[in-house]
């Protein structure tokens, strides 16, 4: 009988685990992308979000290596308009190109930079600009992919204060909360937690 009780209480979710789960369950449900792709002026960027590495110096090899390792979050934004974000195995060939093809209407103008995963693309879609980071170069009249970026940035300080830490089988959920948060900025008069419960409604 012992037995039993300690095994039953070694299985039993605390509060906090039954509160995460809820939370869980409302990034899953009413805050899942909407999967109409974007369309018009789209910048198209990626990113790591799990910080920088820790301990001695790296080499330039070194460093890239790591970077490689860590998984990627493709982020696409309208000009004005919505946001998507994936977690993507790499951040080259095609399971970012796949990405992007996935999300982004190919009658839609893309903006990147140079990074060459994104050259491909070029011909799929009706125009494709590319801004030189590489050279040093991050605007060239409207071409500059600064929307993602401060989204990013947004995004990045918002994780680290919030969560600390999220780990890589949830982390899609999250993201599509950050994409939920920005997206529902157009709501004229509608707080986002009434947005939930009309979501929640349906």
């Amino acid at each position: 009988m012992r037995y039993i009780r300690e095994t039953a209480r070694a299985r039993a979710w605390s509060p906090l685990q039954d509160r995460l789960a809820h939370f869980n369950k409302i990034r899953n449900e009413l805050m899942k992308d909407d999967a109409k792709p974007l369309k018009g002026k789209v910048e198209v960027d990626e990113t790591g979000v799990h910080g920088r590495p820790r301990g001695p110096r790296m080499t330039k090899k070194e460093a890239a290596q790591w970077r490689e390792r860590q998984v990627s979050v493709l982020g696409m934004v309208e000009r004005g308009g919505r946001v998507k974000l994936r977690v993507t195995k790499s951040r080259r060939g095609e399971p970012l190109s796949g990405a992007v093809r996935a999300n982004v209407n190919p009658q839609s103008i893309i903006f990147t930079d140079d990074w060459r995963s994104y050259r491909p693309l070029g011909r799929e879609y009706a125009g494709h600009s590319i801004i030189n980071h590489s050279a040093g170069v991050y605007v060239r009249g409207d071409i500059h992919t600064n929307t993602i970026e401060g989204f990013f940035g947004n995004l990045k300080t918002g994780m680290r204060g919030a969560y600390k830490q999220v780990s890589q089988k949830w982390l899609q959920s999250y993201l599509d909360e950050y994409a939920w948060r920005y997206n529902e900025r157009f709501r004229d008069g509608r707080s986002m937690f009434h947005s939930l419960l009309d979501e929640a409604a349906k």
